[in-house]
C-alpha cells in the first residue's frame, strides 16, 4: 500500500468520523481542509462503514480510492499535506522518523569538504602553491560552518 493510499485512508477516517459525528465527540476539524472534507462527504456513499466507525474508515481501501481521486483533482498540495497529519494523528499511525538518515546524510557532507580543505591546507604547508585569497575564505568559511550548523539545529 502506497503512502498516498494509508494517507487518503485516514484522511477518511478524520473527515468522515468528524462529519458525521461532530456534535456528539466535539471533534475538532481545525486544520482540515474544505476540499478534502467536502470530497469525504462526496464519496462516503462508496463505503462499507458506517460513518462512526473509525477503525473501519482508517481501514477503507474501496472509499480510499474514490477519495484519492477526489482530493488530488480539487485541493493543494499544502492541503493535502495538512489533511494527510490530521488523519494519521486520528488513525494513530506514528509519524516517519528520519533522524538516523539525516545524521548519516550530515556526515557525509560534512566529511567530503573536510577532506578537500585538509587536502588544500597539506598542498599549502609542502609549498606546492601559495596561499592566496581563496584559501583563507575557504579556511574561514569552513571553521564557521560547524558552530552555523550547530545553532541551526542541523
Amino acid at each position: 500500500m502506497t503512502a498516498l493510499a494509508r494517507f487518503l485512508i485516514r484522511l477518511t477516517c478524520l473527515l468522515g468520523l468528524g462529519s458525521f459525528v461532530r456534535a456528539n465527540s466535539g471533534l475538532s476539524l481545525d486544520g482540515i481542509p474544505n476540499c478534502a472534507i467536502s470530497c469525504v462527504l462526496e464519496n462516503i456513499s462508496y463505503s462499507f462503514c458506517a460513518p462512526t466507525n473509525q477503525t473501519c474508515l482508517c481501514h477503507d481501501t474501496v472509499l480510499e480510492a474514490y477519495v484519492q481521486a477526489c482530493v488530488m483533482s480539487n485541493c493543494t498540495v499544502k492541503e493535502m499535506l495538512a489533511a494527510r497529519n490530521s488523519t494519521q494523528t486520528t488513525c494513530g499511525a506514528s509519524p516517519a522518523q528520519h533522524e538516523n538518515f539525516m545524521h548519516w546524510f550530515r556526515a557525509v557532507f560534512f566529511a567530503l569538504p573536510t577532506i578537500f580543505v585538509v587536502f588544500r591546507i597539506a598542498n599549502k604547508s609542502m609549498k606546492l602553491s601559495t596561499w592566496g585569497w581563496d584559501d583563507a575564505t575557504i579556511v574561514i568559511a569552513y571553521s564557521i560552518e560547524p558552530g552555523r550548523a550547530e545553532i541551526s539545529g542541523l
